[in-house]
C-alpha cells in the first residue's frame, strides 16, 4: 500500500470553489501590472506591517483562510487572537518564546546558522475555540508578484521555517507530537490582471495510491498557504476580498477610490464591525489623508506660523553668512 501526500490548491474568486483552470507563469517576463499602483518599496512594507496587525483585520483573515476558525463568528476569533503579534521591526529571539503548555510568542527573525535570518512581515498565535489547536500564522504583504523567482518557493520556504522552528520553541528532543499546524497568509496589492480578485488556498492532501484506509487529516494537514489577489473595490461577493480592497485603496494614494471617506467610513463601521474609535482608520489618515486632518483655521495659522519661522531661518542665515566676512556686530544687529 502506498500513499502520497501532495499539495493541492484551492482557488477562489468568489463564494464559490472552482478549480484553477489558467496557469500563471510568475518568471514570466510579461509586464501584466498596473503600473500607475507602483510604491515605494520601504513605503509599503511599513504601512503594510502597521495596517496588518489590526486585530479585527486578523480575524477576517483568519475566518476566511484558515478552515479551523470557518465555523466561529469574529466576535468569537478575536479573543483567540494572542496578544503578542509581532512586526518585523521588533526582531526577537524565537528560543526565549517556549513554555511546556503552549507557545506564546515568536520571533520575526528564525535565525539558522547555515540559512541567516529570515524575517517575517507579521506574526502570531491563535488558539481555536474548544479544543487543543494552536496556530502559528505569518502574514505577507507583497507588492512584487514577479520578484525573479517563483514567489510560492517563497511562501513554501517561510511556511517551512515556521514549521522546523517550533523545535526548542514549542517541543523538545522528538516530542513530534506537539507539533502545531501553520499558515503562512500572502496578500498581493496589484497582481497580475488575470489573478485579481482571486483567494488560492495550498495545503498537503493524501492521495491513496492503493489500499483502502486513510490517514486523520489533522496528522498531516499541519501547513497552508494561502495567496490573496486584490483587485476592484466593488468585490461584494467575497467579504474579505471588498475588505481588503477598500482598506488597500485608501491606503496608497496610487490606487484611484471609487469609495468616498463618508462611504468607506460607513462601510467599515456597519458591514465590517470595526469601531468608529478603532485604531485602523488613524492609520488610513495617517498614511492616505482620510479626512479632514487639519482645520481651515489651524490650516490658515499653520501657513502664517510657517512664514514666521522662515524668514527667522532666513535672518539666522544671513548672520552666519556675515559673520564669517567679518562684519562688525553693530553692522549685523541692524539687519
Amino acid at each position: 500500500m502506498q500513499s502520497e501526500h501532495t499539495f493541492s490548491t484551492k482557488t477562489s474568486t468568489n463564494t464559490s470553489t472552482k478549480t484553477t483552470i489558467k496557469t500563471v507563469d510568475e518568471n514570466s517576463s510579461k509586464d501584466t501590472f498596473d503600473k500607475t499602483t507602483a510604491i515605494n518599496p520601504l513605503q509599503y512594507d511599513a504601512r503594510s506591517r502597521k495596517l496588518l496587525s489590526n486585530r479585527r483585520l486578523l480575524a477576517y483573515l483568519l475566518k476566511n483562510v484558515c478552515h479551523q476558525f470557518s465555523n466561529y463568528e469574529i466576535s468569537e476569533i478575536l479573543p483567540c487572537i494572542d496578544s503578542h503579534i509581532h512586526l518585523a521591526d521588533v526582531p526577537l529571539n524565537s528560543q526565549n518564546y517556549y513554555t511546556p503548555d503552549r507557545i506564546i510568542g515568536d520571533s520575526e527573525a528564525d535565525k539558522d546558522p547555515a540559512e541567516g535570518n529570515v524575517f517575517f512581515d507579521l506574526k502570531f498565535t491563535a488558539h481555536v475555540p474548544e479544543n487543543d489547536i494552536t496556530l502559528i500564522v505569518n502574514v505577507e504583504s507583497q507588492n512584487n508578484f514577479r520578484p525573479g523567482y517563483p514567489i510560492f518557493n517563497r511562501a513554501l520556504f517561510y511556511v517551512s521555517r515556521l514549521i522546523s522552528s517550533q523545535k526548542g520553541t514549542v517541543f523538545n528532543n522528538d516530542d513530534y507530537g506537539r507539533l502545531q499546524t501553520v499558515m503562512s497568509i500572502w496578500i498581493f496589492p496589484n497582481p497580475p490582471k488575470d489573478l485579481k480578485n482571486s483567494v488560492h488556498i495550498f495545503k498537503l492532501t493524501e492521495e491513496l495510491i492503493y489500499g483502502t484506509t486513510h490517514l486523520n487529516p489533522d496528522h498531516y494537514q499541519k501547513l497552508g498557504i494561502a495567496f490573496l489577489y486584490l483587485g476592484d473595490e466593488d468585490t461584494k461577493d467575497y467579504p474579505l476580498l471588498r475588505l481588503l480592497n477598500l482598506l488597500y485603496s485608501k491606503l496608497y494614494s496610487q490606487k484611484v477610490s471609487n469609495v468616498s471617506d463618508k462611504d468607506f467610513f460607513n462601510i467599515l463601521t456597519t458591514q465590517f464591525g470595526f469601531s468608529s474609535k478603532d485604531d485602523i482608520f488613524n492609520e488610513v489618515q495617517k498614511m492616505s489623508g482620510l479626512g479632514q486632518m487639519i482645520k481651515e483655521d489651524g490650516f490658515r495659522e499653520g501657513i502664517e506660523q510657517g512664514k514666521i519661522e522662515g524668514k527667522i531661518e532666513g535672518k539666522i542665515e544671513d548672520v552666519k553668512n556675515m559673520l564669517k566676512e567679518n562684519f562688525s556686530i553693530e553692522l549685523i544687529s541692524k539687519i
